[in-house]
Order: structure tokens, then sequence, then C-alpha cells
């Protein structure tokens, strides 16, 4: 006979912790954070899947009463050699130019610039003054198309699972989970049942909007508030992309789900 155990949350229906706060309004989000004279970003993206980017102008939002900052990828480091740990991984210059477009947009939606203005609606209307002069390019839309012999190379610099010796590809990496022997065990089976399955991607639903915040001191050191579960990942990519000292930054996770 089973030995029973005196659970104190299996089989009882436990109230999360944070659930009242989230449901009530209380939770302070990413985007509930207001600090003193604090400026609104905004990012400009590519319209386009893939195109190459000959210019972007962004002097006529400059312009505009209110607007301190509108930069593009010419103005952020390229990104030094290394690679990223943690969750998505990869090179930090990967990681810097998914931030920011450089030579070519690369999906839809690629950042191509961003400004910084006294309120979020100047910062959309600055938006609209930047120009981007681009040569749109043959897009890659599906796996397989990616995939195939003589496909579209959209990322130059990229190799599979980082291979600099073999040539550049679409696929960013190839994982295999192998256990056994396979062949085999096809062989010693009554019955074999092949097909290809496809999983399109699923969002957690979560109510929170992506939002992050930042100080910047005189002496270089620098606060971030962001939308987070690895902290310390993203205190180490910010000081690998922008060439920073992880010393100088302290990452604040806010509440997310």
């Amino acid at each position: 006979m089973a030995e029973a155990h005196d659970y104190k949350a299996i089989g009882t229906s436990p109230v999360r912790p944070d659930g009242v706060d989230k449901v009530t309004g209380r939770a302070n989000f990413g985007a509930d954070l207001n600090l003193p004279n604090m400026l609104h970003g905004k990012v400009l993206r590519s319209p386009h899947a893939h195109a190459r980017i000959r210019s972007v102008d962004v002097s006529r939002a400059l312009e505009l009463d209110g607007v301190y900052a509108a930069v593009s990828g010419a103005d952020f480091p390229s990104g030094a050699e290394g690679e990223i740990q943690g969750e998505g991984g990869g090179t930090v210059s990967d990681l810097a130019q998914n931030i920011v477009a450089r030579d070519k947009a690369l999906y839809h939606g690629h950042p191509v610039a961003a400004v910084a203005a006294k309120t979020p609606y100047l910062a959309e209307r600055a938006l609209d003054l930047i120009e981007v002069d681009y040569e749109v390019l043959s897009p890659v839309l599906d796996v397989d198309d990616a995939m195939a012999d003589g496909a579209t190379l959209i990322d130059e610099n990229l190799h599979t699972n980082g291979d600099t010796s073999q040539p550049a590809s679409n696929v960013a990496g190839i994982t295999k989970f192998e256990r056994g022997d396979v062949d085999q065990a096809f062989a010693d089976a009554d019955l074999t049942v092949e097909g290809e399955y496809r999983t399109p991607t699923a969002h957690q639903g979560y109510i929170e909007p992506h939002a992050c915040t930042a100080t910047y001191s005189e002496e270089g050191a620098a606060t971030i508030w962001c939308c987070t579960q690895g902290h310390f990942d993203v205190r180490s990519m910010t000081a690998s992309v922008l060439g920073m000292s992880v010393g100088d930054l302290k990452v604040i996770p806010s509440e997310i789900g």
C-alpha cells in the first residue's frame, strides 16, 4: 500500500502569488516606469522583407523641436567578435545587426533607425521625417524555399552553426536529437508511419507591453529597467554590443507575464 503524504500544494488549488496584483492593475510592468525628464524612444522598421539600405537621412527628424536624438545603424558599434551566452545564443555581431540594420534589412520589421523625443507623439512624428532609400531585393518567405539549392541568400554573414569554413547559408543552425539505432528500430517495427509535421509560432499571451527604460550617468554607468527573466544575460549582451564594462551596467527586471 502506498504511503500517504501530507502535501501542501499537490491536490490543492493555490492562489498565484502574483495573480491579484496583475488582475487588479497593481503590478508594475516595464511600461509603468516614469522618471523625471524622461525621453521617449520610437523605432523605424523596414517595410520590406529583404532590402539593401542605400542611405538613411535623419536630418529632418533632428530639426523637429523636442527631438533630442535620431540614429541609424551607422551610429552604433558593429559588434565585437565573440559568442553570446544564455537563451538565444549567437554572436555579438549578429545581435548588433539584429538590433539595428546596417547595410541590409533582413526581414520585415527590421529596425533601421530610432529617435528619442520629449513625448511619444513627437517621436512618432519624427519617424515620419526619416528618409530611407531602399533597394528592394527578392525575399525568402518560406522555410523550404530558404533551404532549397540556389535560394536567395538573405544574410551573407550567416553560417550554419557558426561554421565559417562553410559557405554562408539561410540555415542558422541544425540540431539533431538521436538515441539508439533508429534504422534498426524501423527495420524491426511491424508498422512504420511517416509524415511531415509543422508547428506554428505560439505566443504566450502575456498582458505586459514590451518596454525598456535606461538612465546614463556622466561617469559612464547605466541602469536599465526591462521586461526579462534573465537580467544577467541582458547585462552581458548590452555590454558586448555597446563596448561597455559589465561593471558599469545594472539591469533591473520589471514584472512580466
